[in-house]
């Protein structure tokens, strides 16, 4: 990509969209304690873009869960 101006060109020639979506997932629902965020535990999420034909693409946190599932590569998360 270009720097500078011709990059902010660019971006707005293409008319650069952005979406955002936020969940909030409790920890019951997942059948999760406190204790389990204090001592961690693996997660992954994966969005996929599939406008009823199947799978067109996905972005997920991490590997592990797009091509088959493998959630030793899932990141840990403690709070």
């Amino acid at each position: 990509m270009p720097d500078g101006a011709e990059a902010r060109e660019t971006a707005a020639r293409i008319g650069l969209e952005t979406a955002r979506d936020e969940a909030r997932i409790s920890l019951a629902a997942v059948g999760l304690s406190e204790e389990a965020g204090r001592a961690g535990f693996r997660f992954n999420m994966l969005v996929s873009d599939n406008d009823g034909g199947g799978r067109e693409s996905c972005l997920a946190i991490s590997p592990g869960l797009g091509d088959g599932k493998d959630p030793g590569l899932y990141p840990v998360v403690k709070f």
